[in-house]
């Protein structure tokens, strides 16, 4: 493979680690800043009978998976680039 196939496997890498830790940290702050918000009600049932945002664990979640998959394609990018 030339030269720039693995820089362009390798920035996609990047991409994608930077974005799944922007995702993780956002869904944690707004998770954090629902349940803050939750503790200042005087009425707590909602929060009591389980009823939880799904969509910020969801965020929190792919976050991570973009991070997994990001560290991967930088490690096969190095990898591919030293064996060539």
């Amino acid at each position: 493979m030339p030269f720039t196939d693995y820089l362009i496997m390798m920035g996609v890498g990047g991409l994608f680690v930077i974005v799944g830790l922007i995702l993780a940290m956002w869904g944690r702050a707004k998770e954090k800043s629902y349940d803050a918000s939750l503790a200042g009600e005087h009425d707590l049932r909602g929060y009591v009978e389980g009823k939880w945002r799904p969509y910020y664990e969801a965020v929190k979640i792919g976050g991570w998976i973009g991070f997994i998959i990001g560290i991967l394609l930088l490690v096969l990018g190095i990898i591919f680039w030293f064996v060539d």
